[in-house]
């Protein structure tokens, strides 16, 4: 079932500014426009090193993070509108031959909506990674550049505007700062597989560092086990060489003292002989 016009431009008026999809968290500003938390603070995140925080619609500054408000009223609103639209406007799967199932996803791209079944290949094959997949919609206008008639998918801090794939190559926004929307289900996981990668790298590399560690730690210890071995064949060498200067002393001593005892001896057999010569004048 087509949408009214007022019901189109009703659904435009609660579409963020940024993404161009239905608010999701919408924040607002000190000037009164909102935009969904993300986006904003994806904005804000990319500001950071200028130091200067402007509105993307009015180009008013505030203060980054701090200044941003929940706006509970218009998300009430938001979702109330999401319940009404699908109660009464159900958007069914494009690829469905006989009867359509209802369509969980919506192809910027391929310009379809599709139903669990056929969403498959766009989840499952690297074809379709670049692909934005949306909340189920059947007016695909909003969601144009009209320059190129190609998806919004970035946007442009420089310029403060939504751009497609071809303005970041060619035109205006050539070479300028701009920022991926998160709508496409592969860039979670492609920041999982980055962060995965490296801690897979520093645990690699922290691993090299351990095993070095080890090499050195069996290297110091074969070290300190040679060094203990030779003091103690020094020490050995040590006693032993006491050892036979002790008995070598000894010796000398003994065989002097012998000499002493036989001169002795000698002498007083000398003194007992002259004893009885006097003895007998």
């Amino acid at each position: 079932m087509a949408q009214s016009k007022p019901q189109s431009l009703f659904q435009e008026d609660l579409s963020c500014p940024i993404c161009l999809q239905l608010f999701s968290e919408p924040a607002m500003l000190p000037c009164g426009h909102n935009f969904c938390a993300s986006c904003i603070e994806g904005v804000i995140e990319g500001e950071a090193e200028r130091g200067q925080h402007t509105c993307p619609e009015c180009r008013s500054d505030y203060k980054g993070q701090t200044a941003l408000q929940r706006n509970f009223k218009l998300c009430s609103i938001v979702e109330g509108f999401k319940v009404s639209e699908s109660a009464s406007s159900p958007v069914l799967c494009d690829m469905c031959l006989e009867t359509p199932d209802l369509a969980v996803r919506t192809c910027l791209k391929c310009k379809i909506s599709m139903c669990a079944l056929h969403l498959k290949p766009h989840l499952e094959k690297k074809y379709f990674k670049s692909h934005a997949l949306v909340e189920p919609t059947s007016d695909l206008s909003a969601r144009k550049y009209s320059k190129h008639d190609e998806a919004v998918k970035y946007y442009c801090f420089e310029d403060k505007s939504c751009i497609c794939v071809s303005c970041t190559i060619e035109g205006e926004h050539k070479n300028h700062n701009v920022k991926s929307f998160k709508t496409t289900h592969s860039e979670p996981r492609i920041g999982l597989e980055s962060k995965v990668k490296q801690i897979t790298e520093k645990l690699k590399l922290a691993g090299g560092f351990l095993e070095k560690a080890r090499q050195n730690e069996t290297s110091v210890k074969a070290a300190n086990a040679e060094l203990k071995q030779n003091a103690l064949e020094l020490f050995d060498n040590i006693i032993q060489l006491v050892n036979n200067y002790k008995e070598q002393v000894m010796e000398k001593i003994e065989a002097e003292q012998c000499l002493l005892v036989d001169s002795l001896e000698h002498s007083t057999d000398k003194l007992t002989e002259q004893h009885h010569l006097f003895k007998q004048i």
